[in-house]
Parts: C-alpha cells; sequence; structure tokens
C-alpha cells in the first residue's frame, strides 16, 4: 500500500490474530495517514520505492529479516506482474473457476509481460479439482535447488535468503 490508503477501519485491522499486521508504504505516504493506521493496530514498514511502486526486493528482504519465510500475493494483475518480472516468485498456486467471463474478467497479470519469469514453464506441476473450481500448482525453479548454502534455519524451519 505504497500511499497508505487502507482505511483504519478496515477489517484487515480488525482480526482475531496474534500475528501483526504488516503494512509496506513508500517513503513519502503521509505521516497522519500513518499514525491512524498504527494507531488502529497495523505496523508500518517504509521502504525505497523503484519507478513509483514499492521496491519488492526491498519488501521480501525485510520479511526475511523477521524471520518469515513464505509469503502469499493475493494481489491484483499489476502486483502480480511485478512479482514475475522481477523473478520473485517461486511456487505458484492458480485457482481457475470454469465459466467464461468474457472481455470484462480481470487478467491475471498485466502491465509487465516479459523478462523475469514470463515464458517459462512451471515444473513439478499438479492438478486437482477444488468442488467445482481447479487448481494448477508448480514451482518456477525446482524446489530442490532451492535449498542450498543460501538456507539458514530459524525458529520457523528453513527459510531462504530473499533474493
Amino acid at each position: 500500500d505504497s500511499f497508505l490508503r487502507l482505511p483504519p477501519d478496515s477489517r484487515l485491522l480488525t482480526q482475531q490474530s496474534a500475528a501483526a499486521t504488516l503494512l509496506f508504504c513508500g517513503e513519502k505516504a503521509d505521516a497522519g495517514r500513518e499514525k491512524r493506521l498504527t494507531d488502529a493496530g497495523a505496523r508500518i514498514i517504509r521502504v525505497s520505492e523503484q519507478e513509483g511502486r514499492l521496491d519488492l526486493s526491498a519488501v521480501l528482504q525485510t520479511l526475511g529479516q523477521a524471520g518469515l519465510c513464505s509469503v502469499l500475493v493475493e494481489g491484483g494483475a499489476q502486483i502480480h506482474a511485478a512479482f514475475l518480472a522481477q523473478a520473485l516468485v517461486d511456487e505458484v498456486a492458480l485457482v481457475f473457476a470454469p465459466c467464461f467471463v468474457g472481455e470484462h474478467g480481470v487478467p491475471l497479470v498485466q502491465g509487465a509481460s516479459e523478462g523475469g519469469l514470463f515464458g517459462r514453464p512451471l515444473v513439478r506441476t499438479s492438478v486437482r479439482q477444488l468442488g467445482v473450481d481447479i487448481l494448477v500448482h508448480g514451482y518456477c525453479t525446482d524446489p530442490d535447488s532451492l535449498f542450498s548454502e543460501d538456507v539458514f534455519t530459524n525458529r520457523y524451519g528453513y527459510c531462504l535468503h530473499p533474493r
């Protein structure tokens, strides 16, 4: 949330969870919004920006240093494209609904379509039916190659150093 647009009364901040709600924002985000969100329970983390967007490598580095080993990127088409273009994706789980939505549907990726992981096939794929939906799961890189000398151990188990 580059500009801290999340409303302080958002359900994201009122969940019954022991885990902190982390919000990453740019260095120029409004201090008043930061205070309101902090008062509502969010932990605000400012990171550098690249081309007007949060530096995703800085976000992942911060999470890795905090011992968070896995991140679910459940965003829109632009954030998916950004992670793929920067090759910051290791594992993919795509859920498809078996229906045609036509030209008014929302694209999976938007804003980038080359470089990074675009055009590379997933490996170790599997397909599973979830009710009427279909789950396609796979890895962008062979998972065995992810665990090398760049691995460290912490109380959560094995974590990769952020790239």
